[in-house]
């Protein structure tokens, strides 16, 4: 991948995290960024493993419709 292409690839992957829900984002970030497991996350944001989960559900197909250009393009 391009220097070019990968930085703004990275751009659009950050403009769709600051998209996100606050809380959605939150445990976006401590999943994927941060490597906690779901369970770690619920502890610490005081809510159900359940919530994460659909937390990160809705932020993956949410980051999927922002970047759907991207994922067409490197298939």
């Amino acid at each position: 991948m391009t220097s070019l292409l990968q930085e703004d690839l990275e751009k659009r992957i950050n403009l769709a995290i600051e998209a996100l829900p606050e809380k959605c984002r939150k445990v976006f970030i401590q999943s994927r960024v941060e490597g906690l497991k779901h369970s770690e996350i619920a502890q610490v944001l005081n809510i159900s493993k359940r919530t994460v989960d659909n937390h990160i559900s809705n932020a993956l197909c949410h980051m999927k419709i922002h970047l759907k250009e991207f994922l067409t393009f490197l298939l």
